[in-house]
């Protein structure tokens, strides 16, 4: 197992334990990133890693403007650079152009980047329904992202309280 694949499941492991919580948040309408950002870098304190959180690409010679991303964690071998996107029934087409720049950041970082650096793109999907992939709405939405229908490099889910459902998908850039 990868690096980066050790640090989602930490990750997703600390979601499973805030199922409730999520479901309630899937049903606000508003976005939850902040907080998941903040969720996954204590998973990561709590498991002892070195996390960083909001680390600026420049620091890391990754662009030359303050561009931040959404979290660093690394070892003595690996650095992983994580940008998450999250999105839940009500989303609007506002949070793709969100996700498309973060995609763009990434792929852009991606020719700086040394061979210490992994590069994370990953999307947490939040629903109060069990099948909201299979959804045309959904479908539709999804579909708009340039990456989506490439393969990803670790996908996991879970159902949440009391009918939903939450997934989450990297891709390596």
């Amino acid at each position: 197992m990868q690096f980066f694949e050790e640090i989602l499941n930490i990750i997703t492991n600390r979601m499973k334990n805030r199922k409730e919580h999520l479901g309630q948040i899937a049903m606000t309408g508003y976005s939850f990133e902040e907080w998941f950002n903040w969720e996954a870098f204590l998973a990561c304190k709590d498991a002892e890693l070195n996390a960083i959180p909001k680390p600026l690409y420049s620091e890391y010679k990754l662009a030359l403007t303050q561009k931040s991303g959404d979290l660093l964690v690394e070892n003595a071998k690996r650095t992983i650079l994580f940008e998450f996107g999250t999105f839940h029934d009500y989303t609007g087409a506002k949070q793709i152009e969100k996700l498309e720049r973060d995609r763009e950041k990434l792929l852009n970082a991606k020719g700086k980047a040394s061979h210490s650096i992994v590069l994370i793109q990953v999307l947490v999907l939040l629903s109060s329904h069990k099948t909201f992939l299979e959804d045309p709405k959904w479908c539709r939405w999804l579909d708009r992202l340039s990456f989506w229908t490439n393969n990803s490099s670790y996908s996991s889910d879970f159902l949440l309280s009391p009918d939903g459902k939450m997934v989450l998908k990297a891709w390596c850039v």
